[in-house]
């Protein structure tokens, strides 16, 4: 199985500051955060247990040799009952696409400007297994560093919305999370 960059670690640690550490995960001196993947894994799961997470979103990336970035911002409870985010696409030419989502109570509402000023709804749980319903779950990135390779490294510290955070670098194989996530992730 092709590896893929782990561009999820530094959402899963962005949240894990957003949420009140600002210490390095590995800081703790445990056993358990001993090594960077122990410390990522860590991370992942702290966030997790806080029950809510920001989220930010940078990607930068090139599609038939135009430039694409993708921008956003927004706010979840991580059992998708709650959540807000507001994402802009890029794609270098053109204006660019501002694209709003809101969750609430098991419904998932989507303001897209080409479809004019309204919301469309959908209901989140006929969403399980497809890819949109996979893209709308706040959890994802962190679900899929159960795929971590060994590989993890740290890169070095840095401020994200001024909070000291550790920045990690690895790999992940698609495979391996999957299996470890199992359920509707696996059969998708």
């Amino acid at each position: 199985m092709r590896r893929t960059s782990v561009a999820v670690i530094a959402i899963a640690l962005v949240g894990a500051s957003a949420c009140g550490s600002s210490a390095p995960a590995s800081s703790a001196g445990s056993k358990a955060t001993s090594t960077p993947i122990a410390a990522v894994l860590a991370a992942s799961r702290t966030t997790s247990q806080a029950g809510t997470a920001k989220v930010a979103l940078d990607v930068k990336s090139k599609a038939a040799g135009k430039a694409i970035d993708i921008t956003g911002a927004g706010a979840f409870r991580l059992d998708g009952s709650l959540g807000s985010i507001t994402v802009t696409l890029n794609p270098g030419t053109g204006q660019p696409l501002t694209l709003e989502e809101r969750t609430v109570g098991g419904l998932i509402y989507l303001k897209a400007p080409p479809l004019g000023d309204n919301y469309y709804s959908l209901k989140a749980d006929a969403l399980v297994g497809t890819s949109l319903g996979q893209g709308t779950d706040p959890t994802l990135g962190l679900k899929l560093l159960k795929g971590a390779s060994d590989d993890v490294t740290v890169v070095g510290q840095e401020q994200v919305r001024g909070e000291q955070t550790t920045h990690y670098k690895g790999t992940y194989q698609l495979r391996k999370a999957v299996t470890a996530l199992g359920g509707e992730f696996a059969k998708a």
